[in-house]
């Protein structure tokens, strides 16, 4: 059973649009990557730059990193 030449040409045409979505979605992963580190340095640098300065976590965070250790507290006591 032989393939006519409309279904190889319709075969071709999915292939080349599967590669294109792959190398596409690796691009944009890629990107998400990249911007994920730069979000995530920069983060770092500035609460650095406020221990350096002396103030300290930012009080959201801090209220935050409170909540977790109480309630890994309570945890260990059961």
């Amino acid at each position: 059973m032989a393939l006519s030449p409309t279904a190889i040409k319709y075969i071709a045409i999915g292939v080349v649009i599967a590669v294109a979505v792959l190398l596409i979605g690796a691009i944009v992963i890629d990107l998400l990557k990249i911007v994920a580190g730069i979000l995530i340095g920069g983060g770092l640098i500035y609460l650095g730059i406020r221990f350096l300065m002396g103030k300290g976590l930012p009080k959201g965070l801090e209220n935050a990193a409170k909540k977790v250790i109480k309630e890994g507290k309570d945890d260990k006591k059961e």
